[in-house]
Order: structure tokens, then sequence, then C-alpha cells
């Protein structure tokens, strides 16, 4: 089951929160919304965000189902402080664009991801990639421009697919 819910106030989402508490929902996508209760913990496995300008990501780690999480192009929402609130659960993170984050965010992974998308992170260096998950078995690393071959030989054993388009270093 696929939901997309725009522009609800928060006594809404806790309507649909409510609503779909006995089911299983598989992606829930938040493009242009802000708003996101807590009450949907428990059923959600996939997150989507883009395009907010503000989102609460700081209780992510109480998502006991979330294994997905994809926020794109966010401009102050997402900081190295907000990856050390990502659930254990999480397998695929998608952090596209997401200018905020460097080095030292990358320390406070998840230690279960398998699947990390940092296209278009410029603050992303060489030092950064020492701190990646060793459970890494797909990376896109597209358009990061502090990426050298040097940093490549720190990457995890595990990758499978790796991505280095557009890196001009």
């Amino acid at each position: 089951m696929n939901t997309h819910l725009c522009n609800l106030s928060e006594y809404e989402w806790s309507v649909v929160a409510k609503h779909l508490s006995g089911e299983d929902i598989f992606q829930l996508q938040l493009a242009g919304n802000a708003h996101l209760s807590c009450m949907l913990y428990k059923v959600v496995s996939s997150l989507s965000f883009e395009c907010i300008s503000s989102i609460h990501l700081g209780t992510l780690q109480f998502y006991s189902r979330l294994t997905s999480l994809s926020v794109k192009r966010e401009s102050s929402s997402i900081t190295d402080a907000t990856l050390t609130n990502l659930p254990s659960t999480l397998r695929y993170l998608d952090l596209y664009s997401n200018r905020n984050i460097t080095d030292a965010g990358l320390t406070n992974l998840p230690r279960t991801l398998t699947s990390l998308n940092l296209d278009n992170n410029n603050n992303i260096t060489d030092a950064g990639l020492t701190n990646l998950p060793h459970t890494l078995t797909s990376l896109n690393l597209h358009s990061n421009e502090n990426i050298t071959d040097a940093g490549l030989a720190n990457l995890p054993r595990t990758l499978k697919s790796l991505n280095l388009d557009c890196n001009n270093n």
C-alpha cells in the first residue's frame, strides 16, 4: 500500500495514524509536507521527504520498523546531529543534496545500512569515507567534488555497487 498525504495538520495526522495503526504501510511519501506525527512510529517501514524546508527528524529512532529513509534536497533540516537519531533498523538511506552533512555526520550512521546515497553532498571528503558502515553493499558518491582517489582506499570491502560519476578529482 503506497500512501501519499499532503498538507495535513497535526490533528489530521493523528487521525490518519489511528486509522492505519492496524495496517502495514510499506511506503509513505511526504513531498512538500512539514508535519509528521509520532503516531506513525509503529506502522511505517519507509519514509520519503523531498523539498521540505523544515522537518523534525529527531524522533526517527522510535520508528521500530523503518528500513528505508529518503530525505532529498533539504536545506536546513538534515545535519550531522540528525544522523545520530536514525533507527538501528535502517537498511537504505538516501541523502541526496543535503548540504549540511559533513564527514563528522557519517560516523553516526546506523551500522545496519546496506545502501547509501550521498549524491551531491559536497561537504563529504575522503576523511568521511573511513567512517562508513562496513555493511554497505551499494554507495552513490555522484557529484561529490571533494572525493579523490585517495579516499576510495578507505571504502568498505563489502561494496558491490559504487557510483563515482561527475567527481572531478
